[in-house]
């Protein structure tokens, strides 16, 4: 048995002081957590809000570029347009100097050609000649019709003048290749 020589008072006073002090540990821990647990959050949410200012600045940029980049389209789409027509020009370009070339190598000797014009919407030719005997002018006409340049040739007129002695005639043509 154990003699307690402690008077209950002061028994009562230590215990309490242990039960203070353990309170008082426990709130200074308790504080330190909280305030371990709120500079944890500060930091987390500087990082975040500094996340999220560089992911605004990288969409502001990629706006600009995508801005940029559209009037870089828009600029392409204006020149394939005007490449388009150019384009559309030179396939109704006509190189004359092949046609003539092949009109000259149809021509037969007995045969003058007075006149050649041109229509551009229809691509089409006129032709006017004089000539020695209606042979000539069938053996132009199938000459023309046999070259890659011309298609659809017909007769528009012919006649014979006996004050000259030679067959006028006009015929008309599609051009088939213009280049």
């Amino acid at each position: 048995m154990a003699i307690n020589l402690i008077p209950p008072e002061l028994k009562r006073q230590n215990k309490t002081k242990r039960i203070v002090g353990s309170f008082c540990g426990g709130v200074v821990v308790l504080a330190f957590l909280i305030g371990l647990g709120a500079l944890s959050l500060y930091g987390f949410n500087n990082t975040k809000k500094a996340q999220v200012k560089r992911i605004e600045e990288e969409t502001s940029e990629t706006e600009k570029r995508i801005i940029a980049l559209s009037d870089v389209e828009k600029a392409i789409n204006d020149l394939n347009a005007k490449l388009d027509k150019v384009d559309a020009v030179n396939k109704k370009k006509v190189y004359w100097s092949t046609i003539m070339a092949q009109l000259a190598y149809s021509t037969p000797k007995q045969l003058v050609i007075e006149s050649v014009s041109f229509t551009g919407e229809q691509q089409a030719v006129s032709i006017t000649g004089k000539a020695e005997s209606r042979q000539e002018i069938a053996k132009f006409k199938d000459k023309l019709e046999n070259s890659d340049y011309f298609k659809s040739v017909r007769f528009t007129t012919s006649s014979y003048s006996e004050q000259g002695g030679n067959y006028t005639f006009s015929l008309t043509a599609q051009l088939e290749k213009v280049q």
